[in-house]
């Protein structure tokens, strides 16, 4: 692979990685539900139905997403670090001019974000929320540092 086509893929990763949040999915499955819907209300209404069916098992499936990653805090952490970390790493690698990506690097900081940095700042949050409930600036501060 060249340096450009590696340079495309880091920032692929990148952006893939910005798009996993929840609201941006939850919108562009509405969209895509709405829109679905719209273009195809003059067809047969066998034909809009099995499209619904469709259309339906997907926005399910990303609900079912949605409720467990808001159950489990620490989860959608790990996911999230999962993937921001390495993608974090080949944008590095790109920015310093390395001829190929070392994805095992890449691997290695995916699994210490996922198991040892999403947990470790969950844990000091749920700890600064009990000392600290209130949502001022001074909270906030002292939370950060």
């Amino acid at each position: 692979m060249t340096y450009y086509n590696n340079k495309f893929l880091a920032y692929f990763l990148f952006f893939s990685s910005v798009m996993i949040r929840q609201q941006i999915v939850n919108r562009a499955v509405k969209m895509f539900a709405c829109s679905f819907y719209y273009k195809h209300w003059w067809s047969s209404k066998s034909i809009i139905s099995n499209e619904t069916k469709m259309v339906t098992k997907i926005v399910n499936v990303f609900h079912r997403i949605n409720e467990f990653s808001l159950r489990h805090h620490v989860i959608r952490g790990m996911a999230s670090y999962g993937v921001i970390w390495p993608t974090g790493c080949l944008l590095q690698q790109v920015v310093s001019g390395d001829e190929k990506f070392d994805f095992a690097r890449a691997a290695r900081f995916s699994m210490f974000g996922c198991f040892y940095v999403a947990p470790t700042i969950n844990t000091w949050l749920t700890i600064a929320r009990t000392l600290w409930p209130k949502n001022d600036i001074k909270s906030a501060l002292i939370k950060v540092s």
